[in-house]
């Protein structure tokens, strides 16, 4: 059986990820096993940019409780290298409304307050998604 070389590289989104960047770098940590690489921007044209770099990595993309989220989720929504989708924010109520969009809807792995929460949820998709890979990797031999 060949090695897994699908990546993981997660993608933090919005102003609001600065104000608890200090605190979450060792939550963050955790990820370590599964994600390759963490990038934050707060800027949407230099995030879609570097999206748009992206050619072998699969992106974790979370956006933080901003005014921009909303301002190229479309893109995400068809990027094929955006696989998943998590919001993090600070009013759970007003950011649902995210799931209900049908372009990225299917994207969307939740609305949470929580950064322990958030970051259980990216570690179970993410080695779920491996474990599919690895089992479609081993049939596609046999």
């Amino acid at each position: 059986m060949t090695q897994n070389h699908e990546q993981f590289s997660a993608v933090w989104f919005g102003s609001k990820c600065a104000d608890w960047d200090q605190t979450s770098r060792d939550r963050r940590a955790q990820l370590s096993p599964i994600i390759n690489y963490n990038v934050k921007f707060s800027d949407a044209d230099e995030c879609l940019d570097y999206i748009k770099t992206i050619q072998t990595e699969s992106v974790v993309f979370i956006t933080c409780d901003s005014q921009e989220q909303k301002t190229d989720a479309n893109y995400l929504s068809f990027s094929t290298v955006v696989v998943y989708l998590y919001i993090y924010c600070f009013n759970k109520v007003k950011h649902e409304e995210w799931t209900l969009n049908k372009n990225y809807a299917s994207k969307i792995c939740g609305v949470f307050t929580d950064i322990d929460l958030i970051l259980a949820k990216i570690t179970d998709d993410a080695k779920l998604s491996l474990k599919k890979h690895f089992t479609i990797e081993y049939f596609s031999q046999v």
